[in-house]
């Protein structure tokens, strides 16, 4: 057989099968994640704590004077480690280490701190580095997957396809289905 530079993109996954998927790696960080699962996770997330701050304020179960309540905290903590691992896998599917995440914590950590101790500059200048490294993180999620496998494991998105030669001397993709296929 032989093997060629040629991907066929897989079919895409569904809100329900993202959420599945995500669920399934509660808090797995090895692997990789495909665009759309993380997206879908994140708009899961974003629905879910928002039902549940709505729940909160209709219900009066209000704690603090932001309007954070029992059961929206709840929710962010049981949903905290299935963002984090989908966002960590996403960022390996483009080939990067999980760990530059730190690029937002640390900041936004150090920008907390600086708060607190009312050094305001400082605050400044570190919140506007937290919003620097936010939206690089997000650019960095919205970029396609990288086809080929990687460090973390192979495509979630690509599957490589095979070529079988052919006496004529032509080949012929081993799979015959009508997925689209890319160099």
């Amino acid at each position: 057989m032989d093997e060629s530079n040629q991907f066929k993109i897989l079919p895409r996954i569904s809100f329900g099968q993202a959420v599945k998927n995500v669920f399934g790696k509660y808090a797995t960080f090895t692997g990789r994640a495909r665009r759309s699962e993380y997206w879908w996770f994140t708009l899961f997330d974003f629905i879910v704590v928002f039902l549940a701050s709505i729940l909160d304020e209709l219900l009066g179960l209000g704690i603090s004077d932001t309007g954070e309540g029992i059961l929206t905290i709840i929710v962010t903590l049981v949903l905290l480690l299935p963002c984090l691992s989908v966002f960590w896998r996403r960022l390996h599917d483009m080939g990067k280490s999980g760990w530059n995440y730190l690029w937002v914590i640390i900041p936004a950590a150090l920008c907390s701190i600086f708060a607190v101790a009312q050094l305001y500059v400082l605050t400044i200048l570190v919140g506007i580095v937290t919003i620097v490294t936010a939206v690089m993180l997000v650019v960095w999620c919205c970029m396609d997957s990288q086809p080929e496998e990687n460090q973390y494991g192979p495509s979630p998105k690509y599957q490589q396809i095979t070529n079988v030669s052919h006496d004529e001397g032509q080949s012929i993709p081993d799979d015959h289905s009508d997925s689209e296929i890319i160099q």
